[in-house]
């Protein structure tokens, strides 16, 4: 199914290889603020969408609090 959204935010992932095909660590850089302004639209859009799962569903309920207490 394709929602016709995109969302996304850049990151890096840098792996260090520690030989027989196993990695030693994974370092992670990223603008967390993008994330932040990120997560909200992902949470309208599965709740619109109606993709979550009652775990799910109740966190993004969270996150959009300030959002839900003010519309209603």
């Amino acid at each position: 199914m394709t929602s016709g959204a995109t969302l996304d935010a850049d990151n890096i992932s840098i792996l260090t290889y520690a030989g027989g095909g196993r990695f030693s660590k994974e370092q992670d850089v990223y603008n967390p603020a993008e994330f932040a302004q990120l997560v909200p639209a992902w949470c309208r859009r599965a709740i619109g969408l109606g993709t979550l799962g009652e775990a799910e569903f109740e966190w993004c309920t969270q996150v959009l609090l300030p959002e839900i207490g003010s519309a209603s």
